[in-house]
């Protein structure tokens, strides 16, 4: 990370923020302008003095650059505050110098508009201060965020041993996801009542030690029998925490929550933001207000409207669900390189998704797909900023993570995650379009790499996979979602001191029994190169030591055997489907190793 260097400690008093070009006139203050994306553009000359070791450095970068870390996530919050709330924020913050040590300066914060006020960037201003200068810390109204960074040590109580006991059950769904696995594990571990609601007999979350309890319920995509189902669970036990583990139960508990409500402790944003982000549409929409990049997309509202794109889209194009909710079949969508291709693929697309699932009440134009650009990842994969923010927005806290390997080509569900640092203009970007949706509560976000910046394509705001990797880095989200759920404000803000102030380890996630069956599959049936299947046996290998597996766990095992059935069962029912979406690799690509590749893992 740049620092503010080329000036002394003692140097950075209150004079070197200011200066007099005439005695009359009152002192300048350093100036920094800002871009939207939180890049410093510009400064004055009082600026450019502070910055003049560091001025190759500075310009172009992310302003959180002149400070220290941990000091990051709190400039964050304020420039999306002061974008959304369009009003100036005061507050500290510190500088760190050449020389290691730290100046205190108070910051006003502006935004800065256009001609046609729209908002284009910000404006600070920066005056020297010491750490106990009196004066406002902040100003934004009416709830500032607050960074982790400044919570303070709340008192132990409410989340003591003695008091564990007396803290309500958590009821979870989509017991056969590893995200319910890994939630089950981490609930169970704190010393809460974990119950899970399965739809089949091998949902391995039900077969965890932590799980106290298993209700059998039909599958969540039959809407009225599941709900049927979850209110007679809440009459018969009420008081349970219900926690979104999937799309289709996020939809259905922000829909029906006054009936839900009447039985349960509900952890769910207002159905009006669950729409904009299940909506893939309205999502695209909220990224746009963010000031954001999105990937070009069209939304034909028929074939003749499609035939009619056809001659110009620029393929390959991506034939995507306008939403997840109550899908005939669930994946991620399929990529056309051509004219037929994409009439044909478009037709089967509605003749399958236009059939009505039981009590379903979505739209008609949410089930129509999105046409959408194919961009290829390459080797940056998908990025992922996953984190939580609480219901009075002023804890935030976010990992970042980059998908490398996933279930199908060429568009997929991760299988495989690796741990990255985190990126701060993603992680702006993660809060600014929680405050533009109005979210609370954990989630996963995804990037894709376009032209020159990083587009949002996807919002979870509910468990994921991969969330076993934020918990092995210190961030344990069901945990934080289940305390702000009960009201146990000063638990939460420790789990959250504490979850900033751990070490974010290496780590990395993997499904380990279904990636090596589709390494298997591919290898056996030819539809993998031997440089291929060795990079992943390497890869394997190297991360031994630090990989967070989705279901496996040696004190927990039951839920791994279960797991590995259930993907064989998944595996046989998709086997023709697997032959079909990959290429069978030429033989000249075996004939580089002297060796036969070998099919074992």
């Amino acid at each position: 990370m740049s620092k503010v260097s080329g000036t002394s400690a003692a140097a950075l008093t209150k004079a070197s923020f200011t200066e007099r070009k005439k005695d009359d006139e009152l002192p300048a203050r350093a100036r920094i302008e800002i871009d939207l994306s939180g890049k410093i553009s510009a400064w004055n000359s009082v600026a450019e003095g502070l910055l003049a070791d560091s001025r190759r450095d500075a310009l172009g970068e992310s302003v959180t650059s002149l400070c220290p870390p941990e000091q990051t996530t709190e400039w964050l919050h304020w420039l999306a505050r002061v974008r959304d709330l369009a009003e100036i924020a005061v507050f500290k913050t510190v500088f760190e110098c050449k020389d290691g040590s730290q100046q205190h300066a108070l910051v006003s914060l502006s935004p800065a508009k256009n001609e046609d006020q729209h908002l284009v960037g910000y404006v600070a201003l920066f005056e020297a201060s010491t750490e106990n200068d009196g004066g406002p810390e902040t100003r934004v109204e009416p709830s500032a965020i607050e960074s982790p960074s400044t919570v303070g040590h709340p008192s132990q109580s409410g989340w003591g041993e003695s008091d564990k006991k007396s803290f309500p059950p958590v009821l979870l769904a989509t017991a056969s996801a590893s995200g319910t696995i890994a939630a089950a594990r981490l609930l169970g571990d704190a010393g809460i009542d974990v119950g899970v609601v399965c739809s089949e007999r091998l949902s391995a979350a039900s077969w965890s030690r932590h799980t106290k309890r298993s209700y059998s319920a039909p599958p969540e995509n039959r809407n009225s029998e599941f709900l049927s189902r979850l209110l007679a669970i809440g009459r018969a036990s009420p008081g349970q925490v219900l926690l979104s583990t999937s799309d289709k139960t996020a939809w259905l508990y922000s829909e029906h929550r006054e009936e839900l409500g009447q039985y349960f402790r509900l952890y769910q944003p207002a159905k009006s933001t669950m729409k904009r982000i299940l909506d893939k549409s309205m999502f695209e929409d909220a990224v746009r207000r963010c000031g954001l990049p999105v990937l070009p997309s069209w939304e034909p509202r028929n074939l003749d409207e499609v035939i009619e794109l056809s001659r110009i889209l620029p393929y390959p194009v991506l034939i995507k669900p306008r939403s997840h909710v109550n899908r005939r079949l669930n994946n991620k969508g399929s990529v056309v390189y051509s004219i037929t291709d994409l009439r044909r693929e478009y037709e089967r697309f509605i003749s399958r998704e236009q059939t009505l699932v039981p009590g379903d009440s979505t739209p008609t134009e949410s089930r129509l797909p999105i046409l959408q650009q194919f961009v290829s990842v390459n080797q940056e994969g998908v990025r992922s900023v996953s984190g939580f923010l609480d219901q009075n927005r002023r804890l935030f806290l976010t990992r970042c993570s980059r998908k490398v390997f996933q279930r199908s080509q060429p568009v997929g569900v991760g299988v495989c995650f690796e741990a990255l640092p985190d990126d701060p203009q993603m992680v702006q970007a993660a809060l600014s379009l929680c405050l533009e949706l109005d979210y609370f509560g954990m989630f996963e976000i995804e990037f894709l790499k376009f032209q020159e910046g990083w587009a949002p394509i996807d919002f979870n705001g509910r468990l994921f996979n991969q969330i076993g990797l934020d918990i092995r880095r210190g961030m344990p989200l069901p945990l934080f979602s289940y305390l702000d759920a009960v009201g146990e404000s000063s638990a939460l803000h420790e789990a959250v001191t504490q979850a900033t102030r751990a070490t974010d380890a290496p780590a990395v996630f993997a499904d380990g029994f279904t990636l090596r069956s589709i390494l298997f599959a591919r290898a056996l049936t030819g539809r993998i190169s031997a440089k291929e299947l060795n990079h992943w046996r390497g890869w394997i290998q190297r991360n031994a030591g630090q990989t967070v597996d989705a279901a496996v766990n040696g004190k927990d095992p039951a839920p791994g055997v279960v797991h590995a059935l259930s993907e064989i069962l998944l595996g046989v029912k998709a086997f023709p489907k697997f032959l079909r979406s990959l290429p069978r690799v030429h033989s000249s690509l075996f004939q580089k190793s002297t060796k036969p590749a070998k099919v074992h893992l």
